[in-house]
């Protein structure tokens, strides 16, 4: 009896994160970063999301969501039942995606 009650607990412990993490989420977003390649062949992305600067440029879109020549990331982010505070803290919870990258800065604008 023990062996099975032991069996069970352990089972249940074991499955009960990866319900937690079948809830679809509450909104996801693409992040598009530039790509490189180096004369080696290496590909590298770039350092910042350029999704805001495809629409203000009318920059035509794939079907991942950004220009050509850019990769597409997707951010999800859950609803504030998941996130571990208080029912107070949960209504002004704003939900937080998992990937936060920063915006490139806008076109014909220079960083001195």
């Amino acid at each position: 009896m023990k062996r099975t009650v032991s069996a069970a607990a352990l089972a249940l412990s074991i499955s009960t994160p990866s319900f937690a993490l079948m809830l679809p989420p509450s909104a996801t977003k693409t992040i598009c970063l530039d790509s490189y390649e180096s004369e080696t062949g290496a590909k590298f992305a770039g350092n910042c999301d350029q999704a805001a600067n495809n629409k203000e440029l009318a920059l035509p879109l794939l079907d991942n969501g950004c220009a050509d020549g850019q990769i597409a990331l997707t951010s999800v982010a859950y609803p504030a039942s998941f996130v571990q505070n208080s029912p107070k803290q949960k209504k002004n919870t704003k939900l937080k995606f998992d990937i936060e990258i920063n915006n490139c800065l806008p076109p014909n604008v220079a960083q001195l």
